[in-house]
């Protein structure tokens, strides 16, 4: 059986949950000083990813921003 390689775009709050089912996975943060980020290239050899970014509401609480 094949094992997959993962990877964990954004280590914040939900990045590092999954840290702990993931502990082999290829980290990518470019914006967190604490984690040691894999390059792109890496990420891209990766089977899969988990996307873990932020998605901050809107001041009604009505929509979310997923620009980033």
């Amino acid at each position: 059986m094949k094992n997959n390689k993962t990877a964990i775009i954004g280590v914040g709050y939900v990045g590092n949950a999954f840290r702990s089912i993931f502990p082999d996975a290829v980290l990518y943060d470019p914006f967190n000083p604490n984690v040691e980020s894999a390059s792109k290239e890496e990420v891209n050899t990766c089977d899969f990813a988990l996307i873990c970014v932020p998605t901050p509401t809107s001041d009604d609480g009505k929509t979310c921003d997923i620009s980033i």
